[in-house]
Order: C-alpha cells, then structure tokens, then sequence
C-alpha cells in the first residue's frame, strides 16, 4: 500500500466551527456572520474575541492568520461599533476576494461532480 487514501468522494461544505485549515475556517466563519455594507453596527463574532470563541483559536495564532489573510487581499478591518459594546472594536470583514473563496468552501459540490 502506497499510503494514499482511496478517493471518499466530494467533500462536504466545510461549516466554520470544524475541521480544516484554520484560515479557510475563518473565511467561512466571516462569510457566515457578514453584516449587509453600510450597516452602522458589526456583530460581535466578527470582532477577534467572537472568532477565538467560534472557532476555539488562541490570540497570537488568530492575529498572524489575520495578517497573512489580509495581506493575501482576503480580508480587510476597520474600527466600527459592535452590537453590545460602547466603545468601537475593531472588526474583519471579507474583500470581494474572500467572498469568492468563501463561498467555494461553502457551496455544496456540483451533481455528479467528485474530487479526484
């Protein structure tokens, strides 16, 4: 036996709290709690605590994955305010290009299509 796993056919979407990388977790974890542009407040799993609780990272790994995501043209921050809070928090939320990954890790595989 060569080591290889036999092919298990398409993989399911991926939801934001289980397996995988962690980055694409997170784009799945953004895409699912987005908040329509223009909105006035963020919601809180969009701030860095609401991400480390979602998807069980700590801080130092979250904020370099952060980084490596922005600076791959992923995702974008700005200081906004967060439903629950008074001051503003800064918060992520995905570019053009992360919502177009996101949702290939989200939409379910094409019919009669499988991985190889």
């Amino acid at each position: 036996m060569n080591g290889a796993r036999p092919s298990e056919g398409p993989a399911p979407p991926l939801p934001a709290g289980e397996g995988g990388p962690p980055e694409k977790r997170i784009l799945v974890h953004l895409w699912e709690n987005r908040t329509p542009r223009g909105r006035f407040e963020a919601r809180k799993a969009l701030t860095e605590a609401g991400i480390m609780r979602s998807l069980g990272l700590g801080r130092v790994e979250l904020r370099r994955l952060l980084a490596r995501l922005e600076g791959q043209g992923m995702l974008s921050h700005r200081t906004q305010y967060v439903v629950g809070f008074t001051e503003m928090r800064t918060v992520y939320h995905l570019t053009r290009r992360g919502e177009r990954e996101a949702r290939a890790l989200c939409a379910p595989p094409p019919p009669g299509r499988s991985s190889p």
